[in-house]
């Protein structure tokens, strides 16, 4: 089974109750000048966060394929940095997707980012089944990929062009060892 909390030096990892769909939404809305480099940052209705909650309160164990995981991070001392989506199991067995992570705009250059990424490979280890974290990265977005990038994923699997809204973006994905 999963871990449904876990914490790391300054952080809690914790699933969202059903009634925190508006937390995530302002999260993700608070990044939406991100759109000019990551088409995936425009305005989603309460619904699509009401489903990924959802999603995550779905039963499922170590081996189920593409089992989806959505947690909150939130300062130990009480105050929401961002969340973090994984898929275990995805693309392929013993590996795990990194769907999302979204942090508050001013919880950004604090050091966070690196403390949940160390968390989750610290977390996966612990299962000693998963190998390899993957993601994609807009390469237009090069705050971003250069945190991925120095985080260790340094091998890219796949190059893709995506067109959205009339523009060209470049699709990277990305992988790492755990």
């Amino acid at each position: 089974m999963f871990k449904e909390k876990w914490e790391s030096e300054r952080l809690l990892f914790e699933p969202f109750k059903l009634n925190e769909a508006q937390v995530a939404k302002n999260i993700f809305s608070a990044n939406s000048h991100l759109v000019n480099v990551d088409p995936t940052f425009r305005e989603w209705p309460l619904s699509e966060y009401e489903s990924l909650i959802n999603k995550d309160l779905e039963p499922k164990d170590l081996s189920t394929p593409q089992a989806f995981i959505l947690r909150k991070i939130v300062e130990k001392e009480g105050d929401v940095v961002g969340y973090l989506q994984l898929e275990l199991n995805a693309p392929a067995n013993e590996q795990c997707w990194i769907p999302m992570l979204v942090l508050s705009p001013n919880k950004q250059g604090l050091g966070y980012g690196t403390e949940i990424l160390r968390s989750i490979v610290d977390l996966l280890s612990t299962y000693d089944r998963f190998n390899l974290l993957q993601l994609n990265v807009y390469a237009e977005n090069k705050d971003s990929f250069r945190f991925w990038y120095n985080g260790g994923f340094n091998k890219i699997v796949a190059f893709e062009k995506e067109h959205e809204n009339g523009r060209e973006y470049n699709c990277l994905v990305l992988s790492r060892m755990i």
